[in-house]
């Protein structure tokens, strides 16, 4: 984790002059902070606290993107109710042991195609922590390609308070960087994002290559842009080296 943090503090370097103040200006890069430091502290605060239980489930590993950077291998399987219950036994005996704060995140593959499973799953989970006074709360990682009104109407009930959706800078790049089925995801997703008129305000994080870097400072202000529209407040930047 150390070296990945120096990695990309010294990557920052060779980034456009105009793109650095941008971002630091609008402080999604911050200077004179030990970030990692900062992490390690709070890794360990959350290891070492007995209370609280961090989860990730992924109900599947099916993705209907082909995204080339995507380190997770696909397979069309998705979780069994049998996997489901051995969950919930798992969680009560955690729970037994002193459990009181449980924070789920759903990612995958892309956990919308596995949605009945995170629907059953959320429902097992949120009955069984609220018979022993457990706070649980749940954030989702999606492409964003799936959300219908239905869905994202359902979230509060599934305690789904906040989640994360990734536009790969512009249009052109987007598409080619996370081609789906689609002949056109990025406005997919667009479109989908107008969805969110109430209290969750998506996420949206950017994936940066070397090529694309002086395009991130357009693409960050468009997003700024429409956010009053989208309910979007949030843009982080990944790195991969290309």
């Amino acid at each position: 984790m150390k070296k990945a943090y120096e990695y990309y503090n010294e990557s920052v370097k060779e980034w456009p002059i105009d793109l650095k103040e941008h971002l630091i200006e609008r402080k999604y890069l911050i200077d004179d902070i030990n970030e990692y430091t900062r992490f390690s502290i709070m890794r360990n605060r959350i290891i070492y606290n007995k209370n609280t239980l961090l989860m990730e489930i992924a109900p599947t590993l099916k993705c209907n993107c082909t995204c080339g950077y995507c380190f997770v291998s696909k397979c069309g399987e998705c979780m069994s109710e049998e996997t489901e219950d051995a969950f919930i036994e798992f969680l009560e005996k955690r729970i037994n042991q002193g459990v009181k704060t449980l924070k789920v995140t759903w990612f995958g593959g892309e956990p919308l195609m596995a949605y009945d499973v995170v629907k059953r799953l959320s429902c097992k989970i949120i009955n069984l922590c609220d018979k022993n006074n457990v706070s649980y709360q749940a954030f989702l990682i999606t492409n964003g390609i799936l959300l219908t009104k239905q869905i994202v109407e359902n979230f509060e009930k599934l305690r789904i308070n906040g989640l994360q959706i990734t536009l790969d800078g512009t249009e052109k790049f987007h598409n080619k960087e996370r081609p789906c089925a689609l002949t056109n995801g990025f406005k997919t997703i667009l479109s989908n994002l107008q969805l969110f008129t109430g209290k969750i305000k998506p996420i949206i994080r950017i994936n940066v290559s070397k090529k694309k870097l002086r395009r991130c400072c357009k693409s960050i202000k468009r997003f700024e842009r429409v956010s009053p529209m989208y309910k979007i407040y949030h843009v982080f930047s990944g790195y991969f080296n290309k």
